[in-house]
């Protein structure tokens, strides 16, 4: 909440077209990419990143199912298990850094991702790529994948 004027200045432009609060979090989440890339930003002026794999990211997005009640991720629990056993894997590379870890993926998925990660992983933060400034450094430390992905 440190940059309230950017908040509340997001929030007017996008409050006429919309009134889903997802959304809307959304695009303060793209204003906010100044903010959010510095405040991960390792001591070497590094954004450390886990990516997903393509085929992950593909199907976690095919898996989100539009009800009148939201949307919600509707992925197989043995998928998921998958995708968050190579997750947990992944974050061991972590340690070495000395960094929080952050994962990035698309802004279609993020807040989905995260209530799913946030059950296996707690802490684990996750930025789509809308998030961060382009002129950021971005060193990958690793993609996340699943066993059975197709």
């Amino acid at each position: 909440m440190r940059d309230q004027l950017t908040i509340v200045e997001t929030l007017a432009d996008w409050a006429p077209t919309t009134k889903k609060l997802d959304i809307l979090t959304e695009h303060v989440r793209q204003a906010l990419a100044r903010t959010l890339s510095s405040f991960y930003q390792a001591g070497d002026g590094q954004l450390h990143v886990l990516t997903l794999d393509q085929r992950v990211e593909k199907t976690v997005a095919e898996s989100l199912q539009k009800t009148d009640q939201g949307t919600f991720l509707a992925v197989e629990p043995a998928y998921a298990k998958s995708i968050m056993d190579d997750l947990a894997v992944k974050m061991e590379d972590y340690k070495a850094l000395g960094t929080q870890p952050l994962l990035v993926c698309s802004a279609q998925i993020r807040s989905h991702f995260k209530k799913l990660a946030d059950r296996f992983i707690p802490g684990l933060a996750v930025l789509s790529y809308d998030e961060i400034i382009s002129s950021a450094k971005i060193q990958i430390v690793g993609t996340v994948e699943a066993s059975d992905a197709d």
